[in-house]
């Protein structure tokens, strides 16, 4: 334990390298830290009278094969965890942000002479619900460092860092937002908003499954990697277009869950469309469909589900030549029936039919779907009334 150089580090070493996980539980404030495949030679407790930040420290067995090492912390405080041969590297911070102050949607920030809202970079991490602003040099003098537990609505934490000579303000949010900076003379206030309020056209692109569900697959083709495929080339299609805003549930090979890629819609956008591909045990199964179901909240005069479901169809058919399947109600799917917004699910195609899916792995004809795909969503926001 190394409590001199103004935060306190903690190396833990190991007969080889250190698996582990971490966590953090309250009341008091506590970080946990679990080393699997382990039987520990540690002391039962070790003192922290020369630390900065850490009030006290316990180590023992969890289980027969898990070391656990329980750090108690004032509440706010930040750590971090890295790894070095066979060495297992914790480092905590105190607390020490200053001048940054939260009124529920609002960030506000004392001003410091030499920064205005201009100065101020912006990247949306959507998919983690993480925003993060950074400032163009090292502002610790200013505001400090370490995570803020504001009393609002919108934010579940605020944790402030310098990295690189830059200080940034990353903030982990409650749902997806776009945000307003302005300023007057004092201060900066970055005020958090739909982004249905920044942008006038905006769509969700999903690619079903992912990570751990791969879907369908067959004929040496993998649903999971043939709908991010397909999706990747709808958002670099769609990107082209400054007027409308993209977001998607996942740019790899990564899972998020159904009633989250229905509740990042619902936050977010007009539209959601998901890309799918289809498998039958009768192998001459083949072509297109598209679902949708209806919501209550539809009105008469805007855009449904429906009438998204059909443009989109009849776009794909014309596009692929596949045979024509339908547009179909399925209340089930869950993308589909926890949206409120215009919401379709796209079947591509058949990996069960040779043809089909010997089409499908071709660069050309999955240029043709994108393409469909793409233009259904330019019609729908240009010709209807979508919002």
């Amino acid at each position: 334990v190394n409590g001199t150089s103004g935060y306190d580090e903690v190396t833990i070493t190991g007969s080889s390298p250190l698996a582990y996980s971490d966590f953090t539980l309250s009341s008091p404030n506590r970080v946990v830290v679990d080393i699997p495949n382990s039987t520990s030679n540690l002391d039962d407790s070790y003192s922290t009278s020369n630390c900065n930040v850490l009030t006290d420290i316990r180590t023992g067995q969890f289980d027969s094969s898990t070391t656990r090492i329980t750090f108690e912390l004032p509440s706010g405080s930040d750590y971090e965890v890295s790894r070095t041969g066979n060495n297992l590297i914790i480092k905590f911070y105190k607390n020490t942000v200053t001048n940054i102050s939260v009124n529920n949607d609002i960030i506000i920030l004392k001003k410091d002479n030499n920064i205005s809202a201009s100065d101020i970079s912006k990247q949306d991490n959507y998919i983690s619900k993480q925003y993060k602003f950074t400032l163009p040099k090292d502002y610790t003098s200013v505001y400090g460092y370490g995570t803020l537990s504001p009393n609002s609505t919108y934010f579940s934490s605020i944790v402030v860092a310098t990295s690189g000579g830059k200080t940034s303000i990353t903030v982990n949010e409650n749902k997806v937002y776009e945000y307003k900076i302005t300023e007057d003379k004092n201060n900066i206030y970055i005020k958090a908003v739909s982004p249905r309020d920044v942008y006038d056209k905006v769509v969700v692109i999903d690619a079903g499954h992912g990570d751990y569900d791969p879907g369908t697959s067959g004929n040496g083709l993998v649903e999971k990697t043939q709908n991010l495929i397909i999706a990747k080339k709808v958002m670099n299609k769609l990107s082209a277009y400054s007027d409308i805003k993209v977001y998607s549930t996942r740019t790899g090979d990564t899972y998020m869950q159904n009633s989250l890629r229905a509740s990042l819609a619902n936050d977010t956008a007009d539209l959601f469309v998901s890309i799918h591909h289809n498998y039958a045990d009768a192998t001459s199964a083949n072509g297109i469909e598209v679902f949708y179901t209806p919501h209550s909240n539809e009105v008469s005069g805007k855009l449904t589900s429906k009438e998204l479901a059909q443009i989109t169809l009849n776009n794909l058919i014309n596009y692929t030549g596949a045979t024509n399947r339908g547009s179909k109600n399925d209340p089930a799917l869950i993308v589909l029936n926890q949206t409120k917004v215009p919401a379709i699910l796209i079947e591509c195609g058949f990996f069960s039919n040779v043809d089909e899916a010997s089409r499908l792995a071709t660069d050309a004809y999955q240029e043709k779907i994108a393409n469909a795909i793409v233009d259904s969503i330019l019609y729908a926001f240009n010709n209807t009334d979508y919002r």
